[in-house]
């Protein structure tokens, strides 16, 4: 099975590559802003900023799932596929 040009053979190992990238992208996001900050800014720089927090979160919650399946398994996928299917 590969995933990002790697070879990975658990789901624990799939899950791992994805929380190393996943942090990755967070800290391409840049800082959290306060609410006093946001409100200075114009209108366009603004929606900008927000939605770029909102995609901050969606990370850290994909971020949050990944590092739970990373230790909770470590299963090859066909393995889970086999234990889904019975």
């Amino acid at each position: 099975m590969f995933l990002f040009n790697k070879a990975l053979f658990t789901i624990a190992d799939r899950a791992a590559a994805i929380v190393k990238r996943l942090k990755r992208k967070i800290s391409k996001l840049g800082p959290e802003w306060k609410q006093e900050e946001l409100d200075a800014l114009g209108p366009t720089l603004k929606r900008y900023v927000v939605s770029q927090q909102l995609n901050r979160r969606l990370l850290h919650s994909r971020l949050a799932r990944a590092e739970s399946v990373a230790k909770l398994t470590k299963l090859t996928p066909e393995e889970f596929w086999e234990s889904e299917e019975k």
